[in-house]
């Protein structure tokens, strides 16, 4: 539901290897997943955070528009994951 012009620039220059999945203003996506809140007017806010080895270690999702990650969490996952 952000404006993701930057997307595919920010893909490569990452060198992200797994697919991602993205849309732009279009609920179709988002709706197949079942990613939409408020009678589809939101996306549920997610973070993940993909080790090396492509598992995922840190899973949020939101149960609301404004619900995110705690900024802590990730740090300390990240900083498991890197030793």
């Amino acid at each position: 539901m952000d404006d993701l012009s930057q997307t595919g620039q920010i893909v490569r220059r990452v060198g992200l290897s797994y697919p991602v999945l993205y849309t732009s203003g279009d609920p179709t996506t988002p709706q197949a997943y079942s990613g939409l809140m408020d009678g589809g007017k939101h996306p549920f806010p997610g973070t993940y955070v993909i080790g090396r080895d492509g598992m995922i270690h840190y899973e949020f999702i939101g149960s609301n528009y404004v619900e995110r990650a705690s900024t802590d969490d990730v740090i300390e996952v990240l900083q498991r994951l890197a030793g």
